[in-house]
């Protein structure tokens, strides 16, 4: 199975999960595609999942991680502080932005999040705090250590 086949299978099951999408066309394009295997994600209620669908989504989020991914979340990060220091937010919570579905290693992701964050404060002078929001324990690991190194 190619990634495009897997990207069909996976929205194909998480449509059949959702009564109201059942009428719901598979965009032709890849772009769409993935927005709408994103959005299908955000909506789809806690439950059992299949084995099937586990072992097509791990394969389909093994796709390759460029250059352009990790600038792209560095900038979400940047964006995000930025527009929080414009509106006097005296602090923000990130929750491991782009991992799980989304592709991104877990920690890949907190590497840049938190050098993102570090650099940030270091330029502006910025006393935003800054907390890491996370589910999983591997994710609290990963943010522990990379935190206790500095």
């Amino acid at each position: 199975m190619n990634q495009e086949e897997r990207r069909r299978f996976l929205i194909e099951e998480l449509l059949g999960e959702q009564p109201f999408c059942c009428n719901q066309e598979i965009p032709a394009d890849e772009g769409r595609q993935k927005r709408l295997i994103r959005a299908l994600m955000n909506v789809r209620c806690p439950g059992a999942i299949s084995r099937r669908f586990l072992e097509v989504q791990d394969a389909y989020l093994q796709g390759k991680l460029s250059q352009k991914h990790c600038d792209l979340l560095e900038s979400c990060y940047y964006s995000c502080l930025k527009l929080a220091e414009e509106n006097n937010v005296d602090s923000i919570a990130f929750c491991c932005i782009s991992t799980g579905v989304f592709m991104f290693p877990n920690d890949k992701a907190a590497k840049i999040a938190v050098r993102t964050v570090q650099e940030y404060k270091e330029e502006t002078g910025s006393k935003i705090e800054v907390v890491f929001n996370v589910f999983k324990e591997q994710d609290e690991r990963i943010y522990s250590k990379l935190l206790r190194a500095d």
